[in-house]
């Protein structure tokens, strides 16, 4: 057959999607009647029924004749981004790209490739040289975007790392042109509210967290986000409502509970905060050191000290030992009218801490037990020690 008319056949074949009968046709031709032009075919045909190995063994067949066209790097990038290695792909597109540096599909390969590549790495939050990586894959990217499609995928997942990384006003910035091209779902406006929130533009974060709730009005995460929110702000009550909204979903978390607590506190009803922490510690089951810490603030607070005494021996089997635990431990004994023991921990507190309003605050503590146990000259010193270090007011004087 004359290359003429095999090429037409050829043509006929491919346009009937008759791939396989090209492979078995191109293959029974004896060896004279092979060019790299027929070649080209039978790759082609290859990669349209999906057998990139294949293809890719023989374009390596001409290699020598053909690594310098655009086509024959198109082809073999082609077939490696299908098998999912994008670094051999990356370097033919590349190649072929140097040799027509205008042709949109080549520019949407090496796009799509290093995405793909970027999100390939994993990284943990203190693996600096995997985020670089990372988001340097992503931002070679953002040369090879070509549509508006494209810039919406990159500039998201640029905001997502950007994020992730604690670079915030980046991701905002990237966040907000990805929302002017038009992208107004669940996900743009959660990244965005939580940028936001990162950045205390606390405001115009909870617009967003809204429009979330309008878009998912079960959104758990949202609603959580929104009463956290509300709650920097202040606005106790619509936070507090907030979060009864995500209990009532199911979402009986340690989470919710702590901010159910904070948002009591703020109202001052302190009864109800030791409740909701109560809670969030049934979760934690006694191994939270912060979640005891505070319970044993708020009982001292409100001058329940036996419970205080009893969170307080919680945290010491935990290990705490620094001077805010020796000073809250000295605290709670002076309640309990057990001062001796109270001054033992205020000087414990005393040679852990390095701050000198917390200095004097501790030496006037331990005055004030040895003066309830009148042991007045003992009293004295530490008053003194206090005054020293510049505690000087009228009760101090007297």
């Amino acid at each position: 057959m004359k290359k003429d008319e095999l090429l037409k056949k050829i043509e006929d074949l491919s346009d009937l999607e008759k791939d396989q009968e090209i492979i078995d046709m191109i293959e029974a031709l004896p060896a004279e009647q092979l060019n790299n032009e027929i070649i080209g075919q039978l790759v082609r045909a290859y990669i349209k029924v999906q057998n990139y190995e294949k293809a890719i063994e023989v374009l390596k067949s001409i290699e020598k004749d053909e690594k310098n066209t655009m086509l024959w790097n198109y082809r073999i990038g082609y077939s490696y981004c299908y098998l999912d290695d994008y670094e051999k792909a990356e370097k033919y597109f590349l190649k072929a790209h140097e040799l027509e540096p205008e042709d949109q599909d080549i520019k949407k390969f090496l796009f799509y490739i290093y995405m793909e590549l970027s999100k390939q790495i994993k990284f943990s939050e203190d693996d600096l040289d995997n985020q670089k990586k990372a988001l340097n894959y992503a931002l070679k990217a953002k040369e090879y975007i070509t549509t508006n499609d494209d810039k919406i995928e990159c500039y998201s997942y640029l905001a997502f790392l950007y994020n992730k990384f604690t670079e915030y006003q980046k991701a905002e910035e990237l966040l907000k042109i990805v929302i002017s091209l038009g992208r107004d779902d669940l996900w743009i406006h959660s990244e965005l509210g939580y940028c936001l929130g990162e950045l205390n533009k606390l405001e115009e974060s909870l617009e967003h967290y809204l429009k979330v709730i309008e878009l998912e009005p079960n959104n758990i995460w949202a609603l959580s986000q929104i009463a956290w929110t509300y709650r920097c702000l202040g606005k106790y009550e619509e936070a507090l409502k907030e979060n009864f909204k995500a209990l009532d979903l199911g979402e009986k978390s340690e989470w919710v509970y702590v901010e159910i607590e904070y948002c009591y506190k703020g109202l001052n009803n302190y009864d109800k905060a030791i409740k909701y922490y109560l809670e969030a510690n049934k979760i934690s089951k006694d191994k939270n050191v912060w979640l005891l810490s505070e319970l044993v603030w708020l009982y001292d607070g409100i001058g329940k000290y036996e419970n205080g005494l009893e969170y307080l021996k919680k945290l010491e089997k935990l290990g705490r030992d620094d001077s805010w635990f020796n000073s809250e431990y000295g605290f709670c004994l002076i309640g309990l009218k057990k001062y001796n023991e109270a001054i033992e921990k205020y000087k414990h507190a005393l040679e852990k801490e390095k701050n000198v309003k917390e200095t004097i605050h501790y030496n006037c503590q331990i005055g004030f037990c040895y003066r309830l146990l009148e042991k007045y000259e003992n009293a004295l010193k530490y008053y003194l020690k206090a005054q020293e270090l510049g505690k000087n007011d009228e009760k101090l004087n007297k």
